[in-house]
């Protein structure tokens, strides 16, 4: 089954579909005897049709086009999916080390403590808060994300970590946790803004995702 994502700036359906055991029908004679079945390719050198025929993916991609065209026409942002990003959790296990052996140096811990946050709790804050990109503008996908607790007078949480680059990381770290510096004199006032929104919708799933 494909996943299936508006992109707001395009205004296009894209399919991340890979390639399965269902195979595209042969067209049939009539439509070579129209004219060159290349006009049919979406790009050069790519199959003629690109969606395999089975009845949900034309019903998704409509659903899809209607969400959009209704947003639009209320005049509401279209909200920003991005392509399929979930199961990444090598990359989670990444950020989760970052934190770890940042708040080691932070609490001044022997070892890396046992952090208060999970795995998932790490995949939901960068992949579905942060759409897999940086917290802070222009929101980069970032080659290496780590992570940092971003108010160091609060306890570690899922509303209280902020994905940045390793540079950002170490910044954030030497001004914030260890310096004691302001966090709008570090960032600004937009960042600081953009975190508080952030953690203000965090809070809200959080509601419904533990009891």
């Amino acid at each position: 089954m494909s996943t299936l994502a508006i992109s707001a700036d395009y205004s296009v359906v894209y399919s991340t579909e890979v390639p399965g055991e269902v195979k595209l029908l042969p067209l049939p004679e009539d439509e070579f005897k129209k004219g060159s079945v290349k006009e049919l390719q979406a790009f050069d050198d790519f199959r003629v049709r690109i969606l395999p025929v089975i009845g949900p993916l034309p019903a998704i991609f409509g659903l899809n086009i209607a969400t959009y065209i209704l947003f639009s026409l209320a005049g509401k942002p279209f909200p920003e999916t991005g392509m399929e990003i979930k199961g990444r959790k090598k990359i989670w296990s990444s950020i989760e080390r970052s934190i770890g052996t940042i708040e080691q140096r932070f609490t001044k811990a022997e070892y890396i403590p046992k952090l208060s946050i999970t795995t998932d709790d790490i995949g939901y804050v960068f992949e579905d808060l942060n759409y897999g990109r940086g917290t802070f503008p222009p929101h980069l996908v970032l080659p290496k994300p780590s992570a940092v607790r971003w108010d160091p007078t609060k306890e570690l949480t899922v509303d209280n970590i902020v994905i940045v680059s390793p540079k950002d990381a170490e910044k954030h770290e030497k001004e914030c946790l260890i310096g004691g510096k302001d966090l709008i004199d570090v960032w600004g006032r937009e960042v600081v803004e953009i975190v508080k929104r952030r953690q203000e919708e965090t809070r809200k799933v959080m509601a419904y995702r533990r009891p």
